[in-house]
């Protein structure tokens, strides 16, 4: 009865779509932990998010007139991030720094609003304003929003404290290798009767808790940038720092991803560099501190 829903949590923006009798009626950020801006134009270019749902109630039936929320994350992949980079300098449009601030950028913009297009939705919960929907599970809740045509994030249902340790163990590893943001992992009780029993406080659900690494960051120098090629033809940019120690770990390399990264960030041999490094998991440059001139080098 105390089974735990654990899924990534997504480092993206928080986004909150009406749909009435089916229909998408309106989208707007929650920056408030309620409502914020209206985002509905914006949100209709979106991957994997329908703009009508055909769907029936846990019961069976179909309800004749309904109103749904349908409440997630808007987030923007490696690979997007950099495809949209360059299609905004076409705009002359400012440039962000990293994958979330692209979004939120791109979401309150009043123009090219089809810029959306390279974002992509994660559902992870709902709620039924007009008549009684029932889950007896979270993981009957995440099914649900598949069959709707939604796609959650990628859940695990854990039922020890051994599996629960595995998992975050997991979870470490796929950080680095994911197309998207992870900053933690979200657990949530699957009795929903268990909801109903905790209850919420003002500003959250007693049955859900995020869960995150905490960040050890530092600065260093680049003294060299490796380009290795993987097995498959992967060509992916080390920078070999001068040694430091972050949580304990010698640190002597860290990771720059591709070249549109080592392009955007005009990163260089000499470049004084900000980088954290969060559980066991590869460190990661954050941002260059002290830029040296010149430009950066692409074999």
């Amino acid at each position: 009865n105390r089974q735990l829903v654990a899924t990534h949590k997504i480092d993206g923006n928080s986004l909150s779509l009406i749909f009435e009798n089916g229909e998408l009626n309106s989208g707007r950020t929650r920056g408030n932990g309620v409502y914020g801006e209206n985002v509905t134009e914006k949100i209709k270019w979106l991957q994997n998010c329908p703009r009508s749902i055909n769907i029936k109630l846990p019961n069976g039936q179909k309800p004749e007139s309904y109103k749904i929320e349908i409440r997630g994350e808007v987030y923007c992949t490696q690979d997007n991030f950099f495809a949209l980079i360059e299609t905004m300098k076409n705009y002359n449009l400012e440039l962000p720094k990293n994958p979330r601030n692209i979004v939120a950028g791109i979401l309150g913009r009043k123009k090219h609003t089809h810029l959306s297009r390279f974002f992509s939705f994660f559902a992870f919960d709902l709620k039924v304003y007009t008549s009684e929907i029932f889950f007896l599970s979270e993981v009957d809740k995440y099914k649900w929003l598949i069959n709707a045509g939604f796609s959650p994030p990628n859940f695990k249902l854990l039922s020890t404290d051994k599996q629960t340790l595995s998992y975050l163990d997991t979870v470490k590893k796929e950080i680095e290798q994911s197309k998207y943001a992870i900053d933690g992992v979200v657990f949530t009780y699957n009795s929903t009767n268990l909801h109903k029993e905790l209850g919420s406080t003002a500003h959250h659900p007693r049955y859900k808790m995020s869960f995150k690494w905490q960040g050890v960051s530092a600065q260093t120098q680049i003294k060299d940038i490796v380009w290795s090629t993987s097995r498959l033809g992967v060509v992916t940019p080390v920078a070999q720092v001068e040694p430091i120690t972050l949580s304990g770990a010698k640190i002597s390399n860290v990771t720059l991803h591709n070249a549109g990264f080592v392009k955007l960030h005009n990163i260089k041999v000499g470049d004084q560099i900000e980088i954290v490094r969060s559980g066991e998991v590869i460190p990661k440059f954050l941002q260059v501190t002290n830029s040296v001139e010149g430009n950066f080098y692409l074999p």
